[in-house]
């Protein structure tokens, strides 16, 4: 899975958006990359993106999910969190199961 930024030069959104989704692809262990859509339009027009700030996650080349134009940056966090939710479910269960083995 990876998380795309689609931006441009002259998107100030863009800007400000950057470093919030570095810190929350840092905080899922997830990849993640700028594409200028001037730089790159090939990859922009593969994923029909015609707008920025527009943020795709991607697993391979599968699009899991978009957001475009105006979006909450806590949008985006909350996706992963709900993704990760049967994961730490399952961590809180044996985490529960360990210490009732203790007692």
């Amino acid at each position: 899975m990876k998380i795309f930024l689609f931006s441009s030069e002259s998107c100030s959104v863009c800007y400000s958006i950057k470093p919030k989704i570095e810190r929350i692809s840092k905080e899922f262990s997830i990849p993640f990359e700028v594409i200028d859509i001037q730089k790159n339009p090939e990859f922009s027009t593969k994923f029909l993106v015609f707008s920025v700030p527009t943020v795709l996650i991607l697993d391979g080349e599968r699009e899991i999910n978009r957001w475009a134009g105006v979006f909450s940056i806590d949008e985006i966090q909350f996706y992963h969190l709900r993704a990760r939710r049967p994961q730490l479910l399952r961590e809180g269960m044996k985490a529960r199961r360990c210490v009732s083995t203790l007692k």
